[in-house]
């Protein structure tokens, strides 16, 4: 799934937006804004982020106190939250509900209270990259072979099929990763009902990533390309209730090792 231009052109925006300063962040998120606008992958895959983000409750969530009372931001951790609130955050700013200045100078200010953009950058525009990046360009960045290995393609079947030995394999992983793969097998199961364009083709390799990501038990790719299927169910409906069970797992498990 060959990254395109206007996706390119999106992350370079916000690429400049890290180096910024104050005064002309401002500009530099209205570009992005327009650029989300008229990027129609971006802009579906955020519709459906927002779909299931409520914005004030996960607002109050990440802009806090510690306890000592100082003012700090935490960025949620699950996929979807982190691509909406970034895009709730740069919204209002570019509507200027949201003082850029002052938002830096509250949450993001150094250790003598200076305004320092770095942090803002570190901590909210390079996440909100690394995620447009693994969902659009996902496959360059995670080999299909095993690490220990990578002159030998790994033992697993492709398409998945629900063989006995590959059925051995997942009931050997931790419950959330097992219950996954049993969902992602009844997807490919699904996919086979339809017709084949360039959405079902992208699914299937997002799920022979999903699986291969649950094999290793790496729930921090396993979350990417759920993110990524997110976007390619807009246009494969059938899969998008299926989905939502993965999103519920991850979120599950999430929880759990948050504690």
């Amino acid at each position: 799934m060959e990254m395109n231009k206007q996706v390119e052109n999106l992350i370079e925006l916000c690429e400049e937006l890290k180096t910024s300063k104050v005064l002309f962040a401002d500009k530099k998120i209205n570009n992005i804004l327009q650029s989300i606008a008229t990027t129609p992958e971006v802009y579906s895959l955020l519709e459906e982020c927002l779909g299931e983000f409520d914005k004030e409750k996960e607002f109050a969530k990440a802009f806090t106190m510690d306890a000592n009372g100082n003012n700090v931001f935490v960025m949620p951790k699950e996929e979807y939250k982190i691509l909406a609130l970034v895009f709730c955050l740069f919204a209002d700013i570019g509507k200027g509900k949201i003082k850029f200045d002052e938002l830096v100078e509250t949450y993001f200010a150094d250790e003598r209270g200076k305004i320092d953009t770095p942090i803002f950058a570190d901590k909210v525009v390079e996440p909100f990259i690394r995620l447009l990046r693994e969902t659009f360009n996902a496959f360059d960045d995670y080999s299909l072979t095993s690490p220990e290995d990578e002159g030998k393609a790994r033992v697993l079947p492709f398409p998945f099929e629900r063989t006995v030995a590959f059925q051995m394999q997942i009931q050997d992983l931790p419950k959330a990763f097992a219950e996954i793969c049993d969902v992602a097998l009844e997807m490919f199961e699904r996919l086979k009902e339809e017709r084949e364009t360039d959405a079902t083709i992208d699914a299937e390799q997002l799920l022979n990533a999903l699986v291969i990501a649950c094999m290793d038990q790496d729930l921090d790719y396993a979350s990417a390309m759920t993110t990524a299927l997110k976007y390619v169910c807009h246009y494969v409906r059938p899969l998008r209730h299926m989905l939502k069970e993965i999103e519920e797992i991850i979120k599950e498990q999430v929880m759990l090792e948050s504690r």
